[in-house]
């Protein structure tokens, strides 16, 4: 028996725990060394932000379930059981449905930049659709659990450079790939 979506579940959580595990490992330890007040609220490089808008770009609406099992891990990992509260759980959703949403709205307002959707989808129409779901996200955690405008505007930024990072990594990536199979 085949299981149509186990596949993309398990690629898109491995990618999303590993995008946040580097955040975590990596990015969050160096920027509270310079910035610690803000690193208490966001991350200037969210990696993980970049994998909720590719995963969007390529299944739309159906990234919601693929997204939102390795994203509620990754929020009690993070929390612990003991501090994810009900306002948590809230603005995961936020993140979860983010680039869903964006996409969507792109779409209806005859940009659509979905995978499949048109041939000619450049990597600066997936960064400007995630600066628009780093929006979504952002005023959704905002109005779900009361953050301030200062911490948005860190986590405006971090969703766009984390979204860039994992962008400028996977085009490099495909060609490198493209250069070792043409030799």
């Amino acid at each position: 028996m085949r299981i149509p979506y186990l596949l993309p579940l398990l690629v898109v959580s491995a990618s999303y725990m590993l995008a946040f595990a580097l955040t975590d490992l990596i990015v969050t330890p160096v920027q509270g060394y310079f910035l610690p007040e803000v690193t208490k609220f966001a991350s200037l490089v969210f990696l993980p932000h970049g994998v909720r808008v590719l995963t969007g770009w390529l299944y739309g609406w159906k990234s919601l379930p693929l997204l939102a099992p390795a994203s509620y891990a990754c929020g009690l990992y993070y929390y612990g059981y003991e501090n994810f509260t009900l306002a948590l759980a809230l603005a995961g959703i936020a993140g979860v449905v983010a680039a869903a949403v964006a996409f969507d709205v792109f779409a209806r307002l005859g940009h659509d930049f979905r995978y499949g959707a048109t041939q000619n989808t450049q990597w600066r129409d997936v960064l400007l659709v995630g600066a628009g779901a780093s929006v979504v996200n952002s005023f959704g955690i905002e109005a779900l659990s009361g953050s301030d405008f200062g911490t948005t505007i860190v986590r405006l930024l971090g969703d766009f450079v984390g979204l860039s990072v994992c962008l400028f990594i996977l085009m490099h990536a495909f060609r490198l790939s493209r250069r070792l199979t043409t030799q």
